[in-house]
């Protein structure tokens, strides 16, 4: 059975912007998170890494590089405690502490058999400083005191689930109907805005004065005829 966390290293290699999420180091890492490392890392193994690959319809090299680069960017993340580097909670066992640094060290040191390929310096010294730091419960106590409050940590489905990704042309239909909608409502301003000044700017009825009667078309034309020349 293929571990949970290949999966996941596997589908954020291949899909980055779909796990984009996974590289926010300020999230806390779920609680029951540190179960799934054990087995990521025993199945790395180079004596494990041809059978992880077949199960995972990969090959080794490409295994190999995923799983590096979920080491780096999700573990390792830039912002993220020194729990997280080792894929642990705040509430971890001393002993849980020690073991999956036993298991991660092996796949970044230099000197192991199971060093990933794409491993380097960096991601042990980083390791190596969470652990030196979480080891001893004297420094791990100062360490504690001195971390922020953190976020809520998100359920493991979520997580470890893609972001929901819309269907292809989508944004541009999308796109479309939202230009379509703001001139629609742009007219719709223009047309109000144009009654009102016609409104503001007409002619003022003439008023008839109280007692006379409006003057009919033949009454106006009359003085005219009176004082044409014979």
């Amino acid at each position: 059975m293929l571990p949970a966390l290949i999966e996941i290293a596997v589908a954020y290699h291949r899909q980055p912007l779909a796990y984009r999420h996974l590289r926010d180091g300020q999230t806390p890492l779920p609680h029951d998170f540190a179960a799934l490392i054990p087995p990521f890392c025993v199945a790395l193994t180079r004596r494990a890494q041809t059978r992880t690959a077949r199960l995972a319809a990969i090959s080794v090299a490409e295994l190999q590089t995923a799983a590096c680069r979920f080491l780096r960017d999700v573990l390792l993340a830039p912002g993220g405690d020194h729990y997280r580097c080792l894929g642990l909670t705040p509430a971890a066992r001393p002993a849980d502490i020690r073991a999956h640094y036993a298991l991660l060290i092996r796949l970044c040191h230099p000197d192991h058999p199971d060093r990933l390929p794409a491993a380097d310096d960096r991601m042990t010294a980083r390791l190596n400083e969470a652990y030196q730091q979480l080891r001893q419960p004297s420094s791990r106590a100062a360490y504690d005191a001195t971390r922020p409050a953190g976020r809520d940590a998100p359920p493991l489905a979520t997580y470890c689930a893609p972001w929901k990704r819309r269907a292809p042309g989508a944004w541009r239909r999308s796109r479309g109907r939202g230009s379509r909608r703001a001139g629609i409502v742009l007219l719709l301003l223009v047309l109000i805005f144009s009654a009102l000044l016609a409104l503001q700017y007409a002619p003022a009825p003439r008023r008839t004065p109280p007692g006379h009667a409006p003057a009919s078309a033949t009454d106006r034309a009359a003085p005219a005829r009176a004082t044409a020349p014979p």
